[in-house]
């Protein structure tokens, strides 16, 4: 009865600080405004269209939805680690046009963390990504500017460097909720209408008010190769699903 809307959803906490977290203390009650936070748009998730995947109304309390997501690939190497989780069934569910929502994470422990989003539809769609920080103190700060965004706490701030094979667009924004009933500040990364994206988003982590990584990301008919301060991968497709090589 904790169910939330997050398939592929991902939270980090690194030097302190939940730099991307789930919402705490959603309502238990759909008719109270916090049940927004149970939602896929309160999550650090993808949206298609400016919708979330499947979940229930809330009319028969917290019960499980029909969303389904399946990791399909994990790889640990110790201090390197990836993933790939696909929530292709979640997202069709509301929305007919979809034939792919996949998302891959490397994680270069402790600080470096690439996430790459692939959506797929039989007809044009939008592609947002969403990362959400704790904010239950009031103490973060968020900024975006070109293909960037910043999350700043206290004593960890995360620089996060966006890429794709189409324009995007980088904003901050807010869940639609009453200040009174707390402030729940985000970043989004959009790609514009189209039938298939792939967004990677390079995160760097440091300790507040530290130089982050430098970063790149290059794209060819292949895949991806990211350079995220010692992180050096390629993410390239091997039968029809993402394969990651640390160079």
């Amino acid at each position: 009865n904790h169910e939330h809307a997050d398939r592929n959803s991902l939270f980090y906490k690194v030097y302190g600080e939940r730099l991307l977290t789930d919402p705490l203390k959603p309502s238990y009650d759909w008719r109270e405004p916090k049940w927004l936070l149970r939602t896929t748009e309160a999550h650090n998730a993808v949206l298609i269209d400016g919708q979330g995947h499947q979940y229930h109304n809330g009319e028969e309390g917290t019960n499980p939805s029909q969303a389904e997501a399946r990791v399909t690939r994990f790889e640990d190497g110790g201090d390197r680690v990836w993933w790939t989780s696909d929530a292709t069934p979640a997202y069709a569910l509301v929305n007919d046009a979809v034939k792919r929502v996949r998302r891959t994470v490397l994680f270069q422990k402790p600080d470096l963390v690439v996430v790459f989003d692939e959506v797929d539809a039989r007809s044009p769609v939008s592609a947002a990504a969403r990362f959400h920080p704790d904010n239950q103190d009031g103490a973060a700060t968020l900024t975006a500017g070109g293909a960037r965004f910043g999350i700043v706490r206290p004593h960890a701030a995360l620089a996060g460097h966006t890429f794709a094979r189409a324009p995007l667009a980088v904003a901050t924004g807010q869940l639609d909720l009453d200040p009174e009933q707390g402030v729940y500040p985000f970043a989004e990364v959009t790609s514009a209408t189209a039938r298939s994206h792939q967004i990677v988003t390079v995160l760097t982590a440091t300790p507040t008010g530290a130089e982050p990584a430098a970063v790149s990301a290059e794209a060819d008919a292949g895949g991806w190769t990211v350079a995220a301060g010692t992180l050096r991968a390629r993410i390239e497709m091997v039968d029809g699903a993402p394969d990651v090589t640390w160079l």
